[in-house]
């Protein structure tokens, strides 16, 4: 599995985590889904074409909106693992 791969299946199962989490509220959850939806959008485009500024915003945006979900922090930290622009 590529890294590409890798990194849309872990952002697929966070949302899946978010959308069945019951102590997250629903307006969190509306906030962070479409934002996850549209971090696996920006990275999946090819790196010429990716604006890092708009992934790294996207990402950390998510993190802080995931941060009541220690499971979503720990999907969302394997990200980075595979991203380098999100390493810091």
């Amino acid at each position: 599995m590529s890294d590409e791969e890798m990194v849309a299946r872990l952002i697929d199962r966070c949302i899946l985590l978010v959308a069945i989490d019951d102590d997250m509220p629903t307006e969190r959850k509306l906030e962070l889904e479409p934002m996850l939806n549209e971090l696996a959008q920006a990275l999946s485009l090819p790196e010429g074409d990716r604006d890092n500024a708009r992934v790294r915003g996207l990402f950390d945006l998510s993190l802080e909106l995931g941060a009541e979900s220690q499971d979503a922090q720990a999907l969302l930290g394997a990200v980075r693992n595979f991203v380098p622009l999100l390493q810091d």
